[in-house]
This record gives structure tokens, C-alpha cells and sequence, in this order.
């Protein structure tokens, strides 16, 4: 049970550098049990508002669940994480891992993002940038560690967001939390 209680980790700080950042005391292998990507063509130019929102809301669900487990895992083994964020959140995000596994950490199920909100959907050539928030929450993570304790403490925090298809594919590019507009009041 000790592992348990040494998993128990406040999401406010993975929140507060994408608002995420990591329990500098966690150590483990992580291994993701949901199949996701965020891998989106980056040929829709045309779509509408309410497919941007969807579209920006899906990938930064998926970045987030996968900033939790390269944070878990003290390292981005599977590129899961590299595979969601650009620019200055791949810079942001560098100094989580030490590479240095420890035990298997099981990741099972989403981030979630409520109340979302676009502000802005811009089409430059073949780039697409969505601006959005909304308030992003860890009620649907659960992970459990190879003694079989952990539990991530539940946690929400409202955020702004940008995704871009700049590379190819749909990624984050920029990631703050947000007390105005507050998304999750």
C-alpha cells in the first residue's frame, strides 16, 4: 500500500504546466491501456466551427492523458506524449522525464474537457490554428501500480489551448491554465 500512497498525485500540478507539471518523487514504467491519436489528416481547411472545437478538444484530451503517463512513467517511452505537443510545449514538457523506469504503472481511460469554448478557428494556406478552453478534468484516469495500489487524486482545472496542424497532424502548441474566462465554474 505503500505505492499507493506514493501515486496519490495532485493533478493541480500536472495542470499547472499545461497546466501540467509532474510529482517530482514518482518513478515508474508506464504503460497506456487506451488507443488513441490525435494523428487528425491536416487537410480539413473547410470544416466549421463546431467541428474546430471537437477537433481541438479530442487532441488536447489526448495530450493530456498522455502527459500523465510519460509523468507517471518519468519518460515518454512509447513517444505518445512527443506524438500530441509542438513547439513550446515540447520545450515545456522536456524537463519531466529523467529516464530512469522504475515499476509498471497501468494508465487506463481520458482526460476529459467540459464547458469547452472556441475562440478562434484561423485558416492560413494549408495551416489550421484552433483557439479554445474549457475546463479539463482527470476524473476518467485511473492507474494502478504492479503491487496493484495508486489512484490519482481527482482534480479539474480551466485552461486555453491552441492547436495547430502545422507538421501534418493536429498537436498542442500552447497550453495555459485560465482563471479568466473560469471554464469550470
Amino acid at each position: 500500500m505503500k505505492t499507493a500512497r506514493a501515486l496519490l498525485i495532485p493533478a493541480v500540478a500536472l495542470f499547472a504546466l499545461a497546466g501540467c507539471a509532474a510529482d517530482a518523487n514518482q518513478q515508474g514504467t508506464t504503460t497506456t491501456t487506451n488507443e488513441q491519436t490525435s494523428e487528425v489528416a491536416a487537410t480539413p481547411t473547410t470544416m466549421t466551427d463546431d467541428e474546430a472545437l471537437t477537433l481541438a478538444v479530442d487532441t488536447y484530451e489526448q495530450m493530456l492523458t498522455a502527459l500523465v503517463t510519460a509523468s507517471l512513467n518519468k519518460s515518454d517511452l512509447d513517444g505518445s506524449l512527443e506524438a500530441q505537443v509542438t513547439g513550446e510545449l515540447s520545450e515545456r514538457f522536456a524537463f519531466l522525464f529523467d529516464g530512469t523506469p522504475g515499476p509498471p504503472i497501468t494508465v487506463t481511460g481520458n482526460m476529459n474537457v467540459t464547458n469547452a469554448t472556441l475562440f478562434s478557428h484561423v485558416v492560413e494556406g494549408t495551416t489550421v490554428t484552433i483557439e479554445a478552453g474549457g475546463c479539463a478534468d482527470n476524473f476518467g484516469i485511473s492507474i494502478t501500480a504492479a503491487d496493484g495500489g495508486g489512484m490519482l487524486e481527482p482534480d479539474r482545472q480551466s485552461a486555453k489551448f491552441t492547436v495547430t496542424n502545422a507538421g501534418g497532424t493536429f498537436k498542442v502548441s500552447k497550453s495555459d491554465p485560465s482563471s479568466e474566462p473560469n471554464f469550470c465554474a
